[in-house]
């Protein structure tokens, strides 16, 4: 899962003296940019020595999509949830600052964006500013002025510098350094972003402002410029991403092999919704809860020997058999971290030829190539829930070679060319190689897909190239079942009236195909 979080709302406060007074009550909450400076010392101000002028970022994101997904898909709290802020860097010819480390602190506080755009001489009078909050319905103040009193969670403060989010009391400060100054500020907020999910931590933003010690000292930093939400580069826009595989199915159906581990699924729905399987009343759920059978049979042809009284001797003949070998594995219900998902179940196999004299000798006869049908029962064997098929086990034997050559041709099968805002798709993608000797069949046969364990997608610009989704060992792997890879997409992450493309990476034995410019365009549009 890749998901892309834009700002709901940004601005940023200052203290900026101007026509020797300070714009304590301004408001930029639609500016283009989000600037960040420190002033020693460079303006006058009567009665004044060296003073200082300085300013602090307010941004925040949303998290209605992602909390309607805990219940489903996403364990914000699992190991592989990741969340990166992104604020591009935009320069318009002005002095930068070198040298400097930006502090990210959750805001404890809610404010309003306000709708000043007055950069110059910080006219526009509204909230958030340096002296409150928000003002509606009423004035809210900051606890300090600039919005410079810390705390831990729970305390009255501006800002949270502390706070038990789930594991104890931890610091919540992100930091990042910066050497010469134009560069991105991209940080790890992993652990805030969750704690506002699950509501541990209240999410009225973040504050971004330069480290306390460098505010303080004799040192000017003039300006340090992110484009903000109103910028009119949409693709400098702040923005959160999202990455987290613990959503990965992969499924071993089409490709069993023996004496390696397998992981086979069945899936079970009513009306379209996934629903578990049942006996009687009670649902069939939680881990080994159903037995997956693997029997397969086939017949032989047998030399029998016996005495015949009319020919007064022994004669062979031949005849045929039918011969039987069964497997019993344990299955479980699927589970997304502690999410279980509903008539999705799995089990483990491993066809051990080694081991297993029996099926050593059964597969042996026929090259290491034999299928199974596929029974899925209850753990008494009673109730049959589904039949999965049959699916084809065979032996992975060596080559003659150290690099097969790939040929593949990809496709997303259920790709339309207008998506709006509101929807989300599981995009199927089929993969041949055209390499592949394929046998001649007198009847038609379905095309199966390849199924590859490293496939990863990437969402770009068709006409600039510019890449909208990188590919991700985390958050762009693709999944896959029975029939093929597929992979989750939000729609309603993407700018409307813009077009774009998918490009995929395929990583095998050392080597990697790119699957570029083949057309997999779309276009987001309003409802």
């Amino acid at each position: 899962m890749y998901r892309i979080l834009t700002a709901s709302k940004d601005t940023y406060i200052t203290d900026k003296i101007v026509f020797g007074s300070r714009s304590l009550g301004s408001n930029v909450g639609q500016a283009a940019s989000l600037d960040l400076f420190k002033l020693y010392n460079e303006t006058y101000l009567s009665g004044t020595t060296a003073p200082v002028e300085t300013s602090r970022v307010l941004i925040k994101f949303d998290y209605f999509s992602l909390q309607s997904l805990t219940s489903s898909l996403l364990n914000a709290s699992g190991n592989s949830f990741q969340a990166f802020l992104h604020l591009k860097n935009v320069y318009g010819g002005q002095t930068t600052p070198s040298n400097f480390t930006l502090q990210l602190n959750p805001l404890a506080k809610d404010w309003s964006e306000g709708v000043g755009q007055d950069v110059i001489y910080f006219k526009d009078l509204d909230s958030a500013n340096w002296v409150s909050a928000s003002n509606n319905p009423s004035v809210v103040l900051w606890t300090v002025s600039g919005a410079y009193s810390s705390g831990a969670i729970g305390d009255t403060c501006d800002f949270y510098v502390s706070g038990n989010i789930g594991i104890g009391s931890q610091s919540l400060s992100v930091t990042q350094s910066f050497s010469t100054g134009d560069e991105d500020m991209y940080v790890d907020v992993s652990h805030l972003v969750s704690a506002s999910i699950w509501a541990n931590l209240p999410n009225n933003g973040f504050r971004i402002s330069f480290l306390p010690s460098q505010e303080q000292d004799q040192i000017t930093r003039f300006v340090k410029r992110f484009g903000s939400r109103n910028v009119n580069n949409k693709s400098y826009q702040p923005k959160i991403y999202i990455k987290y595989n613990g959503n990965l199915i992969q499924d071993d159906t089409t490709q069993a092999l023996f004496d390696e581990q397998n992981r086979f699924h069945i899936y079970n729905s009513t009306r379209g919704t996934g629903a578990n399987f049942s006996s009687g009343s009670v649902g069939i759920s939680g881990s080994n809860c159903l037995i997956l059978e693997l029997v397969a049979s086939k017949s032989q042809i047998v030399a029998m020997t016996s005495w015949s009284q009319s020919h007064s001797q022994s004669i062979t003949f031949y005849t045929s058999s039918v011969s039987y070998l069964s497997a019993s594995f344990t299955g479980s219900q699927v589970t997304f971290g502690r999410l279980q998902q509903s008539g999705t179940y799995y089990a483990d196999v491993n066809m051990n030829t080694l081991l297993t004299s029996s099926l050593n000798s059964f597969v042996s006869a026929s090259g290491y190539t034999q299928s199974f049908l596929s029974l899925w029962k209850s753990l008494d064997r009673t109730v049959l829930y589904a039949s999965g098929g049959y699916m084809t086990f065979s032996k992975n034997l060596g080559t003659v070679t150290s690099f097969d050559q790939r040929n593949y041709v990809v496709n997303i099968t259920n790709l339309e060319q207008f998506y709006t805002r509101s929807e989300n798709s599981k995009l199927r993608v089929f993969i041949q190689d055209w390499d592949f000797n394929f046998s001649t069949q007198r009847l038609p046969k379905a095309a199966v897909s390849k199924i590859l364990k490293n496939m990863y997608w990437k969402l770009i610009d068709p006409y600039t190239k510019e890449v909208i989704v990188p590919f991700d060992t985390v958050g762009t792997k693709l999944s896959s079942d029975g029939q093929g890879m597929f992979f989750d997409f939000w729609f309603s992450d993407l700018d409307v009236n813009r077009v774009y493309e998918f490009e995929f990476k395929i990583e095998e034995n050392g080597a990697v195909d790119l699957i570029v410019d083949q057309g997999f365009r779309f276009k987001v549009v309003n409802e």
